[in-house]
């Protein structure tokens, strides 16, 4: 349920899907770590669909959770 909560609050959509949250009291820390199901496609403005065979994993820094600080990993 904490998944689904924060894949409807983030937007996410299928093939989209939260694969793990964690969340750090010590460090003020929540990381949010996203991938998609395995042989998904996806659609790149009107073109497509095209299937994805390498990845490249990036973080970004998002709003703060309350006082902690928020990074989405995907």
């Amino acid at each position: 349920m904490q998944t689904q909560i924060s894949e409807q609050a983030l937007g996410l959509q299928a093939p989209w899907y939260i694969q793990n949250i964690e969340f750090s009291s010590e460090r003020k820390q929540l990381d949010i770590y996203i991938d998609f199901k395995k042989g998904s496609s996806f659609l790149y403005g009107e073109k497509g669909p095209f299937k994805a065979f390498d990845t490249i994993k990036k973080s970004w820094r998002h709003l703060n959770f309350f006082e902690h600080e928020c990074y989405l990993h995907a």
